[in-house]
């Protein structure tokens, strides 16, 4: 049950590739995660499995081993969310394909927390260049704060 807690992100990508070893060697397993590292790198032992160049290359040049290879029909994947309004679990069978597979809710956040850094990484640069417009004048305080926060006023459709 949620094997990430406490280990950090390139232990969880390390335990994922143990996971595949013993996987590989016969052993079955239940786990429970909501981490999209141990997520992630199930899809890249999934792709790697791909066909012989896919292998090669994983081997060669992302130092996997051909023993963590991950073929997609060995898995399963379920998905347990609760529906809008309703008080039980829902789970769903998730479709693996030759990429891996999707879990909606973190892949929704990843999209979301994304966007939210790119909306802020741009607001700070347009504050930075509001700042260096600004940096040669000779107005208080108050003045500089007021427009600056009108520079970026200006830009505030940009960050809809």
């Amino acid at each position: 049950d949620e094997p990430e807690i406490n280990l950090h992100p390139d232990k969880q990508v390390l335990f994922t590739r143990i996971i595949a070893r013993l996987m590989n060697a016969g052993l079955r397993f239940i786990i429970s995660t909501h981490s999209d590292y141990i997520l992630r790198e199930l899809n890249n032992l999934i792709c790697i499995s791909y066909g012989d160049i896919t292998k090669s290359f994983a081997k060669k040049k992302l130092n996997y081993n051909v023993d963590e290879y991950i073929n997609r029909n060995d898995i399963n994947v379920y998905y347990f969310y609760f529906k809008d309004g309703e008080q039980k679990s829902t789970i769903e069978e998730l479709k693996i394909d030759e990429y891996g597979m999707a879990v909606p809710s973190i892949n929704d956040e990843i999209d979301t927390t994304g966007y939210k850094i790119n909306m802020l990484n741009s607001m700070i640069s347009d504050i930075q260049e509001a700042e260096n417009e600004i940096k040669e004048k000779n107005i208080d305080d108050d003045e500089k704060d007021k427009q600056i926060y009108n520079k970026v006023a200006e830009n505030e459709q940009k960050y809809n």
